[in-house]
Parts: C-alpha cells; structure tokens; sequence
C-alpha cells in the first residue's frame, strides 16, 4: 500500500486480497466527494486515473453546499485485463505516480 500525501493530493492504492480489484482512496469533501470515472491503461503496469467533479456537476443540477472538510473516500477498482498483480504497477493520478507493490 502507499502512504498518503495530503500536500500533494496524493492517493493511497492497494490491492484487494483477491488481485482483482484496486482500492483508491482518494481525500476531499465528505459531501461531494471526487469519484475515479476513467482508468486507461497507458502501458505495461501502467494505469491512468481520473476523477469526476462532483462539487460541479451537482452545481449543474440541484443546488447542494459541499462541505470544507477533508475526508476519505475509497474507490474500487477493476484491474484492467493484462495487467498482473505479481509485479509493481505504476498509477498516474493528478500528476503524481504512484507505484503500487506487488501483490505477493
């Protein structure tokens, strides 16, 4: 698992037990929380997410006030086909990159 790094948006990432799934935990508004929309695989053992704005399309539909605190939220996510748990998988989110252990 990687260490969290609130100064740089930085996201902690782990394996499920079954190698399956991924474990995004990303932090932000506990009322609108930022959800990962899009995984591309870019590579060998390279993924690339991205995060909805929920703060902005909740604006564009119903009025609602997020709240100023900083709170976790986890994702999961399906590992793309091709990608293999026994070996380091590199993530690039928010422009940082994070490299994620093996699952041993």
């Amino acid at each position: 698992m990687t260490e969290p790094d609130s100064a740089l948006g930085q996201a902690v990432i782990a394996w499920d037990l079954a190698g399956r799934y991924l474990l995004v935990t990303t932090y932000g508004s506990s009322g609108c929380p930022n959800t990962i929309d899009r995984v591309v695989r870019v590579g060998d053992q390279l993924l690339e997410f991205s995060t909805s704005d929920t703060a902005a399309a909740l604006a564009t539909t119903a009025p609602r006030t997020c709240t100023a605190d900083l709170a976790p939220f986890t994702s999961s996510i399906v590992v793309p086909a091709g990608i293999v748990r026994t070996e380091p998988l590199t993530v690039v989110f928010q422009g940082n990159e994070i490299v994620v252990p093996a699952q041993t």
